[in-house]
């Protein structure tokens, strides 16, 4: 009987604006720009008291819909394209050990 895959949340985690900033696309010395969008509330996130903290996988997930939504066009919204392409996104987007 095979077992399902055992997901190492402590090695998914990323504790801290610069942990996140250095995965995240773009300029790695902008950690400032997590705070932003943390702020505004456009980044996926949560806290451990006052450290920001996400996980690799949902970032990915996270990236994959914006894709999916900007080219879609405006008649989909977030919830449609959960809907239809949410099991695509969540099988490519599952952490590797």
């Amino acid at each position: 009987m095979n077992s399902p895959a055992v997901i190492h949340y402590k090695d998914d985690l990323l504790r801290g604006a610069i942990a996140i900033a250095a995965y995240y696309p773009g300029d790695p010395a902008d950690y400032r720009k997590i705070f932003r969008l943390v702020a505004s509330k456009r980044f996926p996130h949560f806290r451990e008291g006052n450290v920001i903290c996400t996980r690799r996988s949902t970032i990915d997930r996270w990236i994959a819909l914006q894709e999916l939504y900007s080219m879609l066009g405006k008649t989909w919204g977030p919830a449609d394209v959960i809907e239809h392409f949410g099991p695509i996104i969540n099988r490519a987007a599952k952490p590797t050990s």
